[in-house]
């Protein structure tokens, strides 16, 4: 990697954890909601929306993985085995 690239692949690693952690939040059942006209709505609602928004992130951690590789940074997965290691143990 090129020391002139530091600052996007900074950025790019900053990207690509929040991205990680917004996946591994909402396979977990938290963070995502829907409302319509302000009313929030309950699971069943929630329960069609989330592939969709789970495939939009996906596809943008992949991006993101794709760009990092072109800075010459090594990626391992694909984000999904990665979500263990953000979870608490108990």
């Amino acid at each position: 990697m090129r020391i002139e690239n530091f600052r996007m692949v900074h950025e790019a690693v900053i990207e690509r954890d929040r991205l990680l952690r917004l996946i591994c939040q909402i396979e977990d059942g938290q963070g995502l909601g829907v409302t319509f006209n302000g009313t929030s709505q309950d699971e069943p609602v929630v329960g069609l929306v989330r592939p969709i928004v789970l495939g939009d992130l996906r596809a943008k951690l992949r991006r993101c993985d794709d760009d990092l590789r072109v800075l010459g940074v090594e990626v391992d997965g694909n984000g999904h085995a990665t979500c263990s290691a953000l979870r608490p143990t108990t």
